[in-house]
């Protein structure tokens, strides 16, 4: 009965993830493949993210997708992929991944245990909400990533303040 149990499991298991797709790791610190963001910007936070982790060696990686490959969570999806891409220095674990998937409508920043100190879920979850959402439901998926970045950024270095607004108000 355990064996059947066992092997049950293991079943399902794999089942689960059997239609998901781990992508492979992006070749640079921005990368929109779904095509939302235009060429110069693309080009000019690839450039702010490299020289963000020459100067800090806190490694930031952006990824937009068109969609989600899973039928996980968002939060189990994006920590396997962000593992099997190893972000950040090995021995440190500061890396962090923004993932968009832009026909779900779903954002998460996935962060290194070296740097959940200064980039907490909660914090995390500011960035999205005051940051870029706002400019994605407006279409401006430029602004929306470019201030989310400063946003990343600023956070790593202990300087993010927020918009100042309250939910009470």
């Amino acid at each position: 009965m355990r064996r059947l149990c066992a092997i049950l499991v293991l079943l399902f298991g794999f089942r689960l993830f059997a239609d998901e797709v781990i992508p492979p790791p992006p070749a640079a610190y921005f990368n929109d493949y779904a095509h939302v963001v235009s060429a110069g910007t693309a080009a000019q936070l690839d450039k702010t993210l490299e020289d963000f982790e020459r100067q800090s060696s806190d490694q930031i990686v952006v990824a937009v997708f068109p969609k989600m490959q899973s039928d996980s969570s968002i939060e189990d999806y994006t920590v396997r992929v962000a593992r099997s891409w190893q972000v950040g220095q090995k021995n440190k674990n500061n890396g962090a991944v923004l993932f968009v998937f832009v026909q779900d409508h779903k954002m998460f920043l996935q962060v290194g245990y070296g740097l959940e100190g200064v980039l907490p879920d909660a914090l995390c979850k500011r960035i999205i909400d005051e940051q870029i959402t706002p400019q994605f439901k407006a279409g401006d998926f430029d602004g929306g990533l470019t201030a989310g970045v400063r946003a990343v950024i600023a956070a790593t270095k202990g300087e993010y303040k927020g918009t100042g607004a309250t939910v009470v108000g």
